[in-house]
This record gives C-alpha cells, sequence and structure tokens, in this order.
C-alpha cells in the first residue's frame, strides 16, 4: 500500500532533512531565518516541523512535481478537517504499536507472535476508523494524490481484507493449543516443525493443509521443567515462521500510516502557516513554477514572512520583474529593505519548490535545486582570518558545489575590503556564475561594481533600488531604477548622532 500524497511515485521520508540535509542548508536557514517560519507551521508538532523542513531543504525541480503538490494542497485548504482528522487517525495507529510492550531481552517466536497479534488487533481498529473516513468524504477530493490514496484504500482495505484478518487472528490466538506436524531426525530429535492452522478463505497468509486432531498423545507431568523447556522450545521452532510473519504484517501496516501521517504533516504545516500570515492580513498564493533554465523572478506584492511572523503586522511589500534575466541587483539607501526583500525572495523560492503557499499576491518563478546564500560575517574572533579572507572561502566552496539553474543569494558580498578592491571581485564572481546558468540576486552598497555592471550590461540584470525620500525617512518599497553613489549613509549618522546628543 502506497500513500503518494507527496510524490506522484515515491514515499517522502521527513527524516531525510535532519539526518543528511544539504551542504547549503546551514546557512540559508540562518541567513534567511526559517527558524521562525518552521515554528510557525508547526504550531508546536515536531512531526510537522520536521516535515516542513524536509520539503524546504529538498526542493523540486519539475513543475509537474509541483503541480502535484498544488493539487493536494487545494485539497487539503478545501477540505482541512478532513486532513486534520487523517492525520489524528494516523497518529493512533502508531500510538496503538506503542502501547503494547516488547521486550528487548526475548526474541522467542512465541512471546513475538503474541505481541503482534495484540498489536494487529487494535490497528483493525484503526483501519476501520480510516475506511470510515475514506467512505464518507473520498469522493470531494480532486486531487491525484488524494483521489490515489482514496483508491489504494478502498481496494487494500476493503471488507473481504478485514474479515480475512480477523479470522487468521482468531486462528492464530491458539486459544484450542497449537497442532503441528514434525518430521523424526537421527537420535530421536525433530526436525521440520510446521503449525498446521485452518486454510483461511480467500487470501491467507498461511497454506499448510489442515490437520486432524491427533489421536495418540502424552501428558508431561506437572513438575517435570526439562519436559516443558523441550516442549517450549519445539513450538518457538514451530512459530518462528509464523511469528516473522506475523512481525512483517504489522510492519506493513505500521508502515503505511507512518508515510500517511508523515506525509501530511507537510499539508498541515502549509496550512498553518498560510492561515496566521492571512490572519495578520499579508496575501499567500500558490506560485507559477517554471522549470529551473527559465531563469524568471516575476512577483507582485512580494515580502519577508519571517518579518511578518516576527512582529505581527503587515510588512511592506515589492514588485519585481525579472524575466529572461539571470542577475538581479539591489542599491540603494541603507535600511531601506534591501536585505529584508533579498530574504523575502529566498524564503519565496523555497517555499515555490517545496510545493507550499508562497508571500506574494502573485509569483511566476523558476524552480531551483539548491539555494545558496552569501551574507556578511562577524569578524574571526580567533584572529585566524580577515574578514575578506572568510568571504572569499566560503564563495569558494559555494562555487564548488553550485549547478547550473540553481540561485545564490548574496548580501554585502566582498564590502570588508575597499571599494576597488571588492567590486572587482565581485564583477569576476557575479560574471563566472552568470555565464555558467547560476542565478544571482545580489544586494550591494558597491557603487563601482554596480555601475560596471549596469553600464557594461554585462551580464544583463534588472536594477532595484531602496529609496529615500526628500525627508530622508525609508518607504522600504523597492524601485526599479539604476545605481546611485550614495547609500545616505549620513542620513544613518545624523539621526544616531542627534539622538545621542539630546540623551546625552
Amino acid at each position: 500500500m502506497k500513500v503518494h500524497l507527496m510524490h506522484a511515485d515515491a514515499d517522502f521520508v521527513p527524516s531525510t532533512g535532519d539526518r543528511h540535509p544539504p551542504a547549503w542548508a546551514s546557512d540559508a536557514e540562518q541567513d534567511l531565518e526559517l527558524g521562525l517560519l518552521l515554528e510557525t507551521a508547526a504550531a508546536g508538532d515536531p512531526l510537522v516541523w520536521s516535515a516542513v523542513r524536509t520539503a524546504l531543504l529538498t526542493p523540486l525541480t519539475s513543475r509537474a512535481a509541483v503541480r502535484y503538490r498544488h493539487e493536494v494542497l487545494e485539497d487539503a485548504r478545501a477540505h482541512p478537517d478532513v486532513v486534520r482528522a487523517l492525520y489524528d487517525v494516523a497518529g493512533r495507529a502508531i500510538d496503538a504499536d506503542k502501547s503494547i510492550f516488547s521486550s528487548v531481552f526475548s526474541r522467542r517466536p512465541e512471546l513475538v507472535l503474541d505481541r503482534s497479534l495484540r498489536v494487529l488487533a487494535l490497528l483493525v481498529g484503526v483501519v476501520e476508523e480510516l475506511r470510515a473516513l475514506v467512505a464518507e468524504h473520498g469522493d470531494a477530493f480532486g486531487s491525484r494524490g488524494l483521489r490515489g490514496f482514496v483508491a489504494t484504500v478502498r481496494r487494500d482495505l476493503d471488507d473481504a481484507y478485514l474479515a480475512e484478518l480477523r479470522e487468521t487472528l482468531d486462528h492464530l490466538a491458539r486459544k484450542d493449543g497449537l497442532v503441528m506436524s514434525a518430521r523424526l531426525a537421527t537420535g530421536g530429535s525433530t526436525t521440520e516443525q510446521v503449525p498446521r492452522l485452518p486454510r483461511v478463505a480467500g487470501r491467507s497468509l498461511f497454506s499448510h493443509i489442515a490437520l486432524r486432531k491427533p489421536t495418540y498423545s502424552f501428558t508431561i507431568p506437572d513438575r517435570d521443567e526439562a519436559g516443558f523447556e523441550a516442549l517450549g522450545a519445539l513450538r518457538d521452532r514451530a512459530l518462528v515462521g509464523v511469528a516473522s510473519a506475523a512481525a512483517a504484517a504489522v510492519d506493513h501496516v505500521l508502515s503505511f500510516f507512518v508515510t500517511l501521517r508523515d506525509e501530511v504533516a507537510f499539508y498541515l504545516g502549509c496550512l498553518a502557516l498560510a492561515g496566521r500570515l492571512e490572519e495578520i492580513g499579508m496575501p499567500v498564493c500558490l506560485p507559477e513554477t517554471l522549470e529551473p533554465w527559465t531563469d524568471t523572478l516575476d512577483a507582485d506584492g512580494l515580502y519577508d514572512p519571517c518579518l511578518v511572523l516576527r512582529t505581527g503586522e503587515p510588512a511592506v511589500p515589492s514588485d519585481v520583474h525579472a524575466q529572461g534575466v539571470r542577475l538581479v541587483v539591489v542599491t540603494g539607501a541603507n535600511h531601506g529593505g534591501k536585505s529584508t526583500f533579498l530574504r523575502s525572495v529566498g524564503v519565496a523560492q523555497l517555499l515555490a519548490s517545496a510545493g507550499a503557499h508562497v508571500p506574494a499576491r502573485e509569483l511566476h518563478i523558476s524552480l531551483a535545486g539548491q539555494v545558496f546564500t552569501h551574507w556578511a560575517r562577524e569578524e574571526d574572533t580567533t584572529l585566524e582570518h580577515g574578514k575578506l579572507d572568510e568571504e572569499l572561502a566560503r564563495m569558494s566552496g559555494i562555487a564548488d558545489r553550485i549547478e547550473p539553474g540553481d540561485l545564490l543569494l548574496s548580501n554585502e558580498s566582498f564590502s570588508s575590503t575597499n571599494e576597488a578592491e571588492g567590486s572587482e571581485i565581485g564583477l569576476q564572481v557575479l560574471r563566472a556564475l552568470t555565464r555558467a546558468g547560476i542565478r544571482v540576486v545580489a544586494v550591494t552598497h558597491l557603487y563601482d561594481l554596480a555601475h560596471e555592471l549596469r553600464t557594461s550590461e554585462d551580464p544583463r540584470a534588472v536594477y532595484l533600488r531602496a529609496p529615500r525620500r526628500e525627508d530622508g525617512s525609508r518607504s522600504y518599497r523597492l524601485e526599479r531604477g539604476d545605481p546611485l553613489p550614495t547609500s545616505f549613509a549620513r542620513d544613518l549618522y545624523d539621526k544616531e548622532f542627534r539622538s545621542a546628543t539630546r540623551t546625552g
């Protein structure tokens, strides 16, 4: 039985993002401030947190794969109570397994069999809950993922299956004792011990022919401990195959419910995140995704959701229209919203590539298999390296791993050295990356760099600018505009200086 709510042809494993995060994950989580995003999506549920994080850190690179998730997400948004009920049913199945004690010190086949039977008896009730839920709501879904899931439940967990399961459990309970056959081996020992259970009508876990009640028998005396031990060994040898089959049956049913819970968790996280942003008054949408080589970032009303979640207030959105170009350069006033815009692009890229809602009124965006960030860092306190050395080392590491179609977000890279040197390094890096098929969004105050890129048109780029009003205030809404030879740092100096003077 397959769930296939996240992928059309594969299971989704949330632990992948925790145990094997990609090389770019650590910097991206820090620079894009993803922690608050994940906390909001999870609402205190670690399983949802893990599912959403894994989806963000394993981006899809196929439009068809993203559309598959969009369909399921649209169903989930239309029927949130049903999706939550699926999650809860799967959780009860997993809790049923945990509720039956299992000793790690005893692997006797008879004990393994008895535990498996107790778990399966509990799982029958959970399966009936799932079937009832699907019977009531299954026809309301329109997505390929959920309709396929409904068909699986109706086909593989039908009445015949449950009847067979109950009958098999009744036989395996061995209320009338255990009947087995065996062959005599050299020295009077036994071999090929096989339990003989009645054939179950229809499908059956066991196909051995039923054995009539034995004609001859013997009784072990109450105090014959050796006799009881020998009999127990016989029973264990006879039941080893049955115990393995029963344990495998438990694992099979449980794995179905574990996968169901893990995959539904992602959609619950998407609904929680979108709901919170809309509650604050900010729009979300399902983006139009394009293949990685299309070099498109076209957004109306794009904003940083982490800023909105942190403040609990609406944020100033920005528009960007960059079709067929691999470079977006952002310049302008300090504290004018440049870094916030860069984060909004990165978060939107990850959410879009995960198949989730994005923080914008409308978004058309190329998919990206990896999202690298190169933010300015604090100087090395050990004095082993200067800031420029550290920046160059990180950029070298990115260059080793980044591939065509990936996205790099650069925030004031190479600003730790002088204007001329930083601009020359930045120019060579940006040209090399874009020529290699990498998309780049770069925030910089290096005028020489931005001016050379603009005048040479190598590479061709879209230029955005953080504006400054006449009174020195900032609108925080980026506009299309050529680089200026100032970032208006004097405004900040005057503001701080006057504030300090008044305080003194």
